[in-house]
């Protein structure tokens, strides 16, 4: 899924993408120049990832938050796990309160992870930076 986007970038290895298909399939590139903490936590139809971010727990928290939010609107639980990651850390250098986090979120609804009855975390992948992950979500 990422080979296309990634060859027809030069600028590639300073780049995230993180691409979910209308399966669940998710896939997740983050280049080697990306700035120290660079990573993404995934799992069947969704993706949390961020770079130059305060550490690897900013991913995590993000992922916790949307989940636990289950039951809310999908606006609320994207905004709940952006707001999770600012909380955690954020972005290095974002200690200023006119300085918002960049920490971003690309999540999608959970219904996939339902359907398995294991929770996300159980099926969660990691990968930092200079990775590229992907994993197929059998329906």
């Amino acid at each position: 899924m990422l080979d296309e986007p990634a060859s027809s970038d030069g600028f590639s290895e300073y780049r995230q993408i993180g691409i979910i298909d209308r399966n669940g399939h998710e896939a997740v590139f983050t280049g080697n120049r990306n700035k120290h903490w660079a990573g993404s936590l995934q799992g069947p139809g969704w993706i949390a990832m961020g770079n130059y971010l305060k550490s690897e727990h900013i991913v995590d928290a993000m992922t916790r938050a949307f989940h636990d939010a289950a039951g809310e609107i999908l606006e609320e639980r994207l905004m709940r796990a952006i707001e999770a990651g600012r909380d955690a850390g954020g972005e290095r250098g974002a200690s200023s309160p006119r300085r918002s986090s960049s920490s971003g979120a690309t999540l999608t609804p959970a219904p996939i992870c339902a359907s398995t009855g294991s929770t996300p975390r159980d099926r969660a992948t990691r990968s930092t930076t200079g990775a590229a992950s992907s994993r197929a979500t059998s329906r």
